[in-house]
């Protein structure tokens, strides 16, 4: 049976972390929709930053303190101008005088509701691969809980769960 033999210090390994951080980016989405005079829009965005991979034998890959950035937006709103009546302020000449014809157009008010933190995660797992003709199978195992510090609120869990 063929075996993979893969190399890497953890100068590399945190290198490769750093450049997939920047290739990833900032995700975003977001959307909107409209049911009658009710509008309602959302957006989210997450972005990773720093962390460092330390290599632990026998075949442990720690990926520790990468904060993960995340920004979550709501808005709900009511549009006025769908119920209420338009009106106009008619035209006043006095002595060949004339006001301009002035008509309000009614708004459309929002109530929006924003949210961003970060998350700093740390997590231990290891990586295995095996051929199943005529693909390889990678598999990715959580060995022991992550940390998550978010904002001033520290948790610890620990779960095994197989992807």
């Amino acid at each position: 049976m063929p075996d993979i033999i893969a190399a890497a210090d953890q100068t590399a390994a945190t290198k490769l972390l750093h450049d997939a951080e920047t290739t990833l980016g900032t995700l975003s989405k977001g959307g909107s929709s409209s049911f009658g005079p009710f509008v309602a829009s959302y957006g989210a965005s997450v972005s990773f930053s720093g962390g460092n991979v330390n290599l632990i034998p026998p075949n442990i890959i720690e990926l520790a303190n990468c904060n993960v950035n995340y920004s979550l937006n709501f808005s709900f709103g009511l549009d006025l101008g769908s119920f209420l009546p338009s009106f106009c302020l008619p035209q006043i000449c006095i002595f060949g005088w004339c006001t301009p014809k002035i008509c309000v157009t009614w708004p459309t008010v929002s109530i929006p509701v924003s949210f961003s933190d970060s998350l700093t995660i740390t997590g231990d797992f290891t990586v295995g691969a095996v051929l199943t003709p005529p693909n390889w199978v990678v598999t990715i195992t959580i060995v022991s809980g992550a940390a998550r510090s978010i904002g001033r609120i520290t948790t610890h869990s620990s779960a095994t769960p197989h992807v």
